[in-house]
């Protein structure tokens, strides 16, 4: 996805990002960074973007301690989530955690714009409570919940500032509500896009050439996904050999596994390759921490690469007509074959 989010960068003009493989190296390009850029006069760090599932320290750790951790050099830093699981246990995770926009996968560049506009030009305020600390988590305005009870902003403390939180006496009311400038608005104050009603970009010829730069990356595809191919096949031979001998070795095995799954759901949409995903979702999802591994697990593990496989070998594009719903219909029933029932659905 690294691809994809710096063609969206590119087109908006953002001259300087940095990209970190999992939560640990976020963290240390966020102190780093900031420290250097506010040095700079840069202000630090204006936004993150994050996936939710990364090996280590994953997105909703990366998420709590930018919003909590008192080594944060920025607890307000706009954060915007990306992920292949968008169910209500997913989102209200984020939420909770503090995350200002989501995107789900596999995403467009128009959706991205479109989270990145409304940080841009409705930022929600920020709210502190004894138990929580993070963007207002209602769109609306009226009443701030805290711990079952509803105040009134006349029960609460107004701040124009980014005070620390945890410098909050006792003494003053338990719900502080925060209302800053608008920094990122200020900094891209006479920028050359602007956005339109809708949340899409004004100016459209931005939006297509970010679209071609991606249809033109999606021809390269089949050839780069590979590689993602032959790390599965070695990661299930690595899991096949160490099953029943070696637990520490499997376990390791099938983390990759669903690692590799997780990025094959959030790429096969955005390159055109919607049964990529589709297979990268379901092997995800059988693979998981939780899973048990069985003999049964590891050939149906198998029968997702060999699906994978066939589908990048026959270039099979958009849902792969007769050929692709047969695909389809035949890893439901492998699901069945191999656990005993239908799989449960991201």
């Amino acid at each position: 996805m690294q691809g994809v989010l710096r063609i969206v960068m590119d087109s908006l003009g953002v001259r300087n990002y940095y990209f970190a493989s999992d939560g640990k190296e976020a963290v240390e390009i966020i102190q780093l960074r900031s420290g250097t850029l506010k040095a700079a006069g840069s202000g630090g760090i204006d936004c993150v973007i994050s996936d939710v599932v990364m090996p280590g320290i994953d997105g909703n750790m990366l998420l709590r301690w930018i919003r909590r951790s008192e080594h944060s050099p920025d607890r307000f830093v706009p954060v915007v989530m990306i992920s292949g699981m968008v169910d209500h246990r997913c989102l209200t995770t984020a939420r909770d955690a503090g995350v200002n926009e989501f995107v789900a996968k596999p995403f467009s560049p128009d959706i991205v714009f479109k989270r990145i506009q409304k940080l841009i030009e409705n930022p929600r305020q920020f709210v502190y409570t004894p138990t929580y600390f993070g963007p207002d988590r209602r769109r609306s305005k009226g009443y701030v919940e805290e711990e079952r009870r509803k105040l009134t902003e006349a029960d609460c403390e107004i701040v124009y500032s980014g005070k620390d939180p945890g410098k909050f006496r006792k003494d003053k009311p338990p719900v502080w509500l925060f209302r800053m400038p608008n920094r990122l608005k200020e900094k891209l104050n006479g920028g050359d896009f602007e956005f339109s009603a809708d949340g899409g970009l004004a100016d459209t010829d931005i939006l297509e050439a970010a679209k071609s730069q991606i249809a033109e990356m999606a021809d390269d595809y089949t050839d780069w996904v590979k590689d993602s191919i032959t790390d599965l096949v070695n990661a299930h031979e690595e899991a096949q050999a160490s099953f029943g001998q070696a637990e520490e070795q499997m376990k390791i095995a099938m983390e990759k596994i669903n690692l590799l799954a997780h990025e094959l759901r959030g790429q096969g949409g955005v390159f055109g390759y919607p049964l990529i995903t589709e297979f990268g979702k379901s092997l995800y999802n059988c693979t998981g921490a939780s899973a048990r591994v069985t003999e049964n697990l590891l050939e149906f593990v198998k029968a997702h690469i060999d699906g994978i496989t066939a589908v990048i070998k026959g270039s099979m594009k958009g849902d792969g007509g007769a050929l692709g719903k047969e695909m389809l219909e035949s890893l439901e029933a492998a699901k069945k074959k191999y656990s005993g029932g239908p799989a449960k659905a991201a």
